[in-house]
């Protein structure tokens, strides 16, 4: 297997750009739970907790620089640095955080109060990687945090409360060459109220958190698009996040790369978002003033890595988008979705034995545009009911290595053989349903760990796929009449349902049932098709 070969030269590029201009956001996120970080119910001294915060952050990967002195009944730290590194095959990148002052002050019955005083300033560095033809660059962010820390419980086992605490964060553009690589971005959250706790426990470092608040919004500058400009931004009315992560514990040694701390770290970790709007304006001299706005309701993002798998998943109720322009046909269209998911799973360690991969996507209760109905049936003889999409695919894997693995990964670029193989594959679910007509499906087969047919093609696959389709047949009518298909076109088609699809029980409805083969033929109700 060509990992990066030439024609996906941009991909690598994405996705250096992906990590760079997240690792400034990774830093100081990261800052912000250490910055709550920090049990059961003893004393812990100022001591306690600026050691506690040390490991946290070694723990994390991160080179923490400090000494703190006393100062009565507080101990204090300034010009804390830390940094982290983010090295890989692709690229040698480092952030570098600093703090100006962090008071850990004992405010008696066992508790210390923690203060951080000015703002946290990261520097996100990348050298220049000729072969990506990517320059060299840096991106500087700053983020604040007003209200007090509590931290309490006993070495070891602390936890950290806080209450009403803003959190603000800037980043700068990065510009080069006169190119803007990635606009100015802003982002501000609260008030933010909580707890983040810091657990020893065997070779583990544990942390729970459990964070809430009334709002979170951000806004990117406008920046050039092609022969415009564009700009984005966005406000949540509550923002919530909650979850573990349990990360292998440093106590003072060397740390490590970034990726490789979070390759052997398990966590499981939820965000919530209340009711949002979204905005993003282009301009362009040709096209002139377009708008793009939207809100939703509820939403959320889920993040797992547990027992060698990592789980993303992200879903939406109730979106409402609206397009307006001189582009746009009558100035101004809306789209409706009643609800977004889509989830992958999939394995990030070595795995000899066959291990889960899923895939879910579903696009529920779609409103068309007006507009888009009068276009492409002017005369209303399309049914205009929602029209939903879900499809679940999943099966098992083997693969020789993690995905973290990146040295490994450029080791595979002049080698042709694929670094995981596909055991088994399902569709548990296939539903389309659109203008009146519905395709119900599902199937599951495997592959027999062959040479397949072509190179680089799909190994020998044995399955069969069900399917179900209701008012197909009367919507190629329809769309024939109308003069949206051809006559032609929609003869051909009802042909080819014809060679496909068996008559069902009921009114225009038609089955199928597709079938492959490991010699690469195909069947359809037990016919070979002749292609």
């Amino acid at each position: 297997m060509t990992l990066l070969p030439k024609q996906e030269t941009l991909a690598a590029k994405h996705l250096l750009g992906v990590l760079v201009m997240k690792a400034s956001l990774f830093t100081t996120s990261l800052s912000t739970g250490l910055i709550f970080a920090g049990s059961v119910w003893a004393d812990v001294t100022p001591e306690d907790v600026w050691a506690d915060f040390e490991n946290m952050m070694s723990s994390m990967g991160m080179t923490l620089n400090a000494a703190p002195v006393r100062d009565g009944d507080a101990l204090i730290a300034r010009d804390v640095t830390y940094e982290m590194s983010f090295g890989t095959a692709l690229a040698d990148m480092t952030a570098v955080t600093t703090i100006p002052e962090i008071v850990f002050r004992d405010i008696g019955d066992g508790k210390v109060e923690m203060a951080y005083k000015g703002d946290f300033v990261s520097t996100t560095s990348m050298p220049a990687q000729p072969e990506l033809e990517m320059p060299a660059y840096a991106q500087e962010s700053t983020m604040r945090f007003d209200g007090p820390i509590i931290a309490e419980g006993a070495p070891g086992d602390i936890r950290y409360r806080f209450d009403a605490v803003a959190m603000e964060m800037r980043s700068a553009p990065v510009v080069v060459d006169g190119k803007t690589l990635q606009p100015g971005f802003s982002m501000t959250g609260g008030p933010l109220s909580g707890s983040y706790s810091s657990t020893k426990k065997g070779a583990e470092l544990l942390t729970e958190f459990d964070v809430s608040g009334n709002a979170l919004s951000y806004k990117i500058d406008a920046f050039e698009v092609e022969d415009g400009m564009m700009e984005m931004s966005f406000e949540a009315q509550s923002v919530a996040a909650s979850g573990f992560m349990n990360l292998p514990q440093n106590d003072g040694a060397e740390p490590g790369n970034f990726m490789d701390v979070f390759a052997d770290s398990t966590m499981d970790v939820t965000y919530g978002l209340g009711a949002s709007t979204f905005a993003m304006k282009m301009q362009s001299p040709d096209t002139g003033e377009m708008e793009i706005m939207g809100t939703s309701g509820t939403s959320a993002l889920d993040f797992k890595i547990l027992d060698g798998q990592m789980t993303y998943g992200v879903a939406a109720d109730d979106t409402d988008l609206s397009v307006a322009g001189m582009m746009i046909p009558g100035g101004k269209a809306a789209l409706g979705i009643g609800r977004y998911e889509t989830a992958l799973e999939f394995p990030v360690v070595a795995a000899q034995t066959p291990r889960p991969m899923d895939l879910t996507f579903a696009l529920e209760e779609v409103v068309l545009p007006d507009i888009a109905w009068m276009i492409v049936d002017p005369s209303g003889q399309l049914p205009r009911d929602p029209a939903s999409l879900r499809l679940t695919l999943n099966g098992t894997m083997t693969s020789e290595f993690g995905i973290f693995d990146f040295d490994k990964l450029m080791e595979l670029e002049d080698s042709a053989a694929m670094p995981f193989e596909m055991k088994t594959a399902a569709i548990p679910e296939l539903f389309l349903s659109i203008a009146g007509a519905t395709i119900e499906g599902n199937g599951a087969g495997s592959f027999s760990g062959g040479v397949p047919a072509v190179p680089g093609g799909m190994p020998p696959f044995a399955g069969k796929l069900s399917l179900t389709l209701t008012g197909v047949t009367g919507l190629l009518d329809k769309l024939s009449s109308t003069g949206i298909v051809p006559p032609e076109q929609a003869m051909g088609a009802q042909m080819m349902l014809g060679m496909l699809a068996r008559p069902g029980e009921g009114a225009d409805v038609l089955v199928s049932e597709i079938e492959m083969r490991e010699d690469g033929s195909v069947l359809a109700n037990g016919a070979p098709l002749p292609f």
